[in-house]
């Protein structure tokens, strides 16, 4: 039986060193707290700061310490804190707006030198394109930024002393008892996705 990682069309994007060039898997066997702190810190200033975000892949996977064996390599495992597949060769960046401009003020205005960031600016979003081969018919991956007022409410309360708790979802979903009826792994799947896209991270 093929496992849940392997040879997909839409591949799994990876915390940690781990890396299975042969098979286009990222695993997350070596993956520890500052990989996953690291690269929320980066999204975290992002989010709070439209002005810092990265103008073309290479700079996006330089600030993020991210491996991709076609735009940024990264020999030494050590320096990895997240692996993309080589099948994702676009990446684009989506924020929903919240009345908030962040700490940098007005958006910043698009790059004009070859065409590589695409900016569009509303009331309500902002989105940069970062095309890495324009031949390419690889899955986009879109990073989605929590909105500024958000993710900075929530980081000015935790400086504060409030305590960072979780939804009660993942205490039943990692301490359940087995058999369990009411947990299976499709139920997971779909629970986690409606956290993830109806919640963000906050």
């Amino acid at each position: 039986m093929t496992g849940f990682f392997e040879n997909r069309n839409y591949p799994a994007i990876g915390f940690g060193p781990s890396y299975i060039a042969t098979e286009d898997v990222a695993d997350e066997t070596n993956a520890e707290l500052p990989h996953y702190t690291h690269v929320g810190k980066t999204l975290i200033k992002w989010a709070q700061n439209r002005t810092t975000w990265p103008n073309d892949i290479v700079e996006f996977l330089r600030e993020l310490k991210a491996h991709h064996e076609d735009y940024n390599p990264i020999g030494n495992p050590a320096d990895r804190c997240i692996v993309f597949p080589r099948k994702i060769k676009r990446i684009t960046i989506v924020q929903a707006g919240d009345g908030s401009t962040g700490a940098g003020g007005q958006p910043i205005q698009p790059n004009l030198d070859g065409a590589t960031v695409q900016y569009t600016q509303d009331s309500d979003c902002k989105k940069v394109e970062l095309d890495g081969d324009d031949g390419s018919n690889g899955p986009e991956f879109v990073v989605r930024l929590p909105p500024c007022g958000q993710v900075t409410e929530s980081e000015d309360r935790i400086l504060g002393g409030s305590s960072y708790l979780l939804p009660p979802l993942y205490e039943g979903i990692l301490f359940s008892t087995d058999p369990n009826p009411g947990v299976n792994s499709i139920d997971v799947l779909r629970a986690r996705v409606a956290d993830y896209t109806m919640r963000s991270c906050r």
